[in-house]
């Protein structure tokens, strides 16, 4: 080869290893370390490496709907009696049945035959009360006039002797619904007295109804 060609070769070959050189650095600043930085979130530092499971952070202030108590929902529904809640409680004082309000879902009138009672009973304190249930019984209804006691949705009804435990956090409710009794009595108005079968027992809801012909 002559002089010339070596020259030119070698210019080549000078060239070459200068861009080689500069692809491996940027290959080295490219390499992810395993730091990431953390972002400011609503004032406050949330951590946003990917390593491991992925976690979903709520907004500030925000709850899971599956947390526990507090619970200042007006609309939020109490968990049903059951025995495994009653392991490491006690019913609540008896002063506590004062924060319990027991409502009754009626129409206008009533009518003789199929009826479902449908019975709420709400915690206006602002404490948690946990209540005890002796039997598989929820509630009753009863209907009573001048004569006396007309219909007891409890009547001929068998219940099983367990005790269950539920807790009413503070502005929670409960709904119980009573059902599979037909409502025989006579044409007339009543007063309706329904109760909840707990202790500490809430004040029971006394309501006028009328019960029209069928």
């Amino acid at each position: 080869m002559s002089p010339a060609g070596r020259r030119a070769l070698a210019a080549i070959l000078a060239v070459g290893a200068l861009v080689a050189l500069g692809a491996c650095r940027g290959g080295e600043d490219a390499v992810d370390d395993g730091a990431h930085p953390a972002a400011d979130v609503g004032g406050g530092t949330v951590d946003t490496s990917v390593d491991g499971d992925a976690t979903l952070i709520p907004p500030s202030n925000a709850t899971s709907p599956t947390s526990g108590p507090p619970n200042t929902d007006p609309l939020a529904a109490a968990a049903a009696p059951s025995p495994s809640t009653c392991e490491g409680r006690t019913p609540g004082p008896a002063n506590a049945a004062a924060d319990l309000e027991v409502r009754v879902q009626l129409g206008e009138t009533l009518e003789p035959g199929r009826v479902r009672w449908a019975l709420t009973v709400a915690n206006r304190g602002d404490e948690a009360v946990v209540l005890a249930y002796p039997t598989s019984q929820d509630g009753d209804v009863v209907l009573r006039d001048g004569r006396g006691e007309a219909y007891r949705w409890s009547a001929e009804r068998a219940f099983a002797q367990q005790l269950r435990c539920q807790v009413i956090g503070a502005a929670q409710e409960y709904r119980i619904e009573l059902g599979g009794v037909p409502l025989d009595v006579a044409p007339g108005d009543y007063t309706l007295v329904a109760t909840v079968a707990a202790d500490p027992a809430p004040e029971p809801a006394r309501v006028p109804v009328t019960v029209d012909e069928s």
